[in-house]
């Protein structure tokens, strides 16, 4: 409903629950969710829902608009590509300090 009120279809809503009533404060219309690794005294790994997050915004109609540029369209491409690799790395760096201990592999 907030979302119908706002005419938006797509954001993150920063709320809290006052005398029993949603009250929202702030509506962002542009969220990121990126998956920093896990760390040694991590419960869950984000990772998969960071990638339903970046599979969902690809899903979207406007991803594919034919109004994007593709300059921009690569560009963003290619920096996702480049966090994934990297936390990749630092996944498996940290889930080799988990298993062999702190002085295991730096």
């Amino acid at each position: 409903q907030v979302f119908e009120k706002a005419r938006m279809q797509y954001g993150r809503i920063d709320y809290t629950l006052a005398e029993g009533k949603l009250v929202v404060f702030e509506i962002n219309s542009n969220p990121t969710v990126l998956s920093d690794p896990p760390t040694p005294f991590a419960t869950y790994d984000p990772q998969p829902f960071a990638d339903r997050h970046a599979d969902a915004l690809l899903a979207l109609p406007q991803a594919a608009a034919p109004d994007s540029l593709p300059a921009i369209d690569a560009a963003n491409r290619a920096t996702l590509a480049k966090l994934r690799r990297r936390y990749e790395f630092k996944r498996l760096k940290l889930v080799l300090q988990k298993i062999f201990g702190r002085g295991g592999a730096k």
